[in-house]
């Protein structure tokens, strides 16, 4: 399968089954989405009241809501993909990315598997 990798610096879409952010940060991401939308409002190619929330995430790295967002190396998310995760399931490891192993994925997709996803409810 296609894998998309993107680092702080990257503006352009991750569009594969599996995408992996590493050192992303959701506010630097959302922020850059914005000054896009405004820099076309600025153009004359946007009318303000057109924006709603699939302009938005037509600008962000990670365009859609991933089902499961591993989270390596600690419990909490900070501002990793903040617009994204509002409904994914959260998989938290102490592992280090770089110490991360296939083994390690399988298990996180395997609890994933086992969990009842309830979309903020």
């Amino acid at each position: 399968r296609p894998v998309a990798v993107r680092g702080p610096e990257d503006r352009a879409r991750a569009d594969a089954p599996i995408r992996i952010g590493i050192g992303l940060g959701g506010k630097h991401e959302f922020t850059s989405a914005v000054r896009t939308l405004a820099e076309r409002v600025e153009s004359g190619e946007l009318d303000p009241d057109e924006i709603d929330d699939e302009h938005v995430e037509g600008h962000l790295v990670f365009p859609s809501e991933p089902d499961l967002v591993i989270k390596t190396g600690a419990e909490r998310l900070s501002d990793f993909m903040i617009w994204q995760s509002v409904y994914s399931e959260l998989y938290f490891t102490d592992i280090n990315w770089r110490d991360f192993r296939k083994r390690d994925f399988l298990r996180a997709v395997r609890e994933y598997c086992n969990r009842s996803r309830r979309y903020g409810r």
